[in-house]
Formats: structure tokens, C-alpha cells, sequence
């Protein structure tokens, strides 16, 4: 994934000064932030459903297995396996979070745009 902003053109007829200028480049790279935490949201939200989905089955041939010995012996791959779904919810929980921050950036920038804000979307 590239975190670098793109070069997005903007209308010259709709700058009054450097400063506007500045906070439409910040609007714009904002806007591509928070869109490429959203693409990687969704992936994320699939990765945490495999891996809930592979715990609950670990758990289940652990349960199930014959004899105390064998439930212990499947410990380690259950424990992996919740492992595996605790990283996954966090990554999920931290990119949420990054995209929460960007939708907040883009609020308060479009406070400070006003109406010209629109020749940045």
C-alpha cells in the first residue's frame, strides 16, 4: 500500500492565495488517506472473519478430540489461532482509528474551505 499522497490538479481560478492553496492540497491528500484506510478496512474485515472463523473451528476439534491428552495436544494450534484473530482485530481496530482521524481532518478542513471546498472533491 503507498501512503503517499497523489498529485491531484487544482483549478487555478478557484485559488485566492497560497494559503488557500496549502489547505486544498492538505483537503485532497486527506481525502486520498481516508479512502485508501477504507480499501484496506475492508480486506481487513475479511481477514478478521478467517481468522474468527479458524479459531471457532480450532476450538472445536480441540473440544472434540478423543482424550484429555489430545485436547491438550491441540492447545498450541487453538492458542495460535486465537493469536492469529487477536492481531487481526487489532490491525482492524488501528486502521479504523486512522480512518476516523481522517474523516475528522476532512471536517475540520472543510470548515476552513467553506463553499470552496467543492473544487477539491
Amino acid at each position: 500500500m503507498n501512503d503517499n499522497p497523489i498529485e491531484i490538479p487544482i483549478p487555478l481560478s478557484d485559488i485566492d492565495g497560497e494559503d488557500l492553496l496549502v489547505r486544498g492540497v492538505a483537503y485532497v491528500n486527506q481525502q486520498y488517506a481516508l479512502a485508501q484506510a477504507e480499501i484496506e478496512i475492508e480486506h481487513l474485515e475479511k481477514n478478521v472473519a478467517r481468522a474468527r472463523y479458524e479459531y471457532e473451528v480450532s476450538q472445536r476439534v480441540r473440544d472434540g478430540a478423543a482424550s484429555a491428552d489430545d485436547r491438550k495436544d491441540w492447545n498450541p494450534q487453538t492458542n495460535a489461532a486465537h493469536d492469529r484473530l487477536a492481531a487481526a482485530e487489532n490491525e482492524l481496530a488501528e486502521t479504523v482509528e486512522r480512518a476516523d482521524y481522517h474523516r475528522a481532518m476532512i471536517a475540520e478542513i472543510e470548515t476552513d474551505l467553506g463553499d470552496k471546498a467543492d473544487a477539491y472533491s
